[in-house]
């Protein structure tokens, strides 16, 4: 029990038109995040933000300060102008670690990636599939294998940046 977990900031983009399937994706993820032996991780969404606060300054202060960005990455989300404007740009001119992760399938020969295209997007890869999918091609036990899978990417990520309190 001694051990200390360090914490670690993470950032969570994603199109308010995909809403819903956030809320379930989290719903699954943050339970993960939350077993961590190693991280104590502390996740920032914009319903984070109160009633009166002035929402683009509180965004961009959570986006400066995370450790890791977790792009939820649909078609949605790639025409967002705040997002491809302001979060994108921040994210990679600050040098963050950034993990897109398939939300809904990516058509990665017709979208324009908005510079995510050099990045190794997250989606479930198994055996048993044709070809890796995404969050919102999966049902029931499969959605939790893909959020599994995730959490330990991210702490492998973690540990492999050295992020470990010794």
């Amino acid at each position: 029990m001694g051990n200390k977990k360090r914490p670690i900031k993470l950032f969570i983009s994603y199109a308010h038109k995909n809403k819903q399937l956030v809320s379930d994706f989290r719903s699954r993820f943050d339970d993960h995040l939350h077993a961590s032996i190693n991280f104590d991780y502390q996740l920032w969404q914009d319903i984070e933000i109160k009633a009166g606060e002035v929402w683009e300054e509180g965004l961009l202060t959570s986006v400066k300060q995370c450790d890791i960005g977790i792009l939820l990455v649909s078609p949605a989300f790639l025409v967002s102008n705040y997002i491809i404007d302001k979060e994108i740009p921040l994210l990679l001119d600050l040098g963050k670690i950034i993990i897109p992760v398939a939300l809904y399938p990516i058509d990665f020969k017709h979208y324009d990636l908005h510079g995510l295209a050099s990045r190794q997007f997250f989606m479930l890869n198994k055996a048993s599939f044709d070809q890796p999918r995404s969050y919102l091609e999966l049902r029931g036990h499969r959605r939790d294998d893909f959020t599994l899978e995730l959490f330990k990417e991210i702490e492998e990520v973690l540990i492999d940046k050295d992020l470990l309190i010794n």
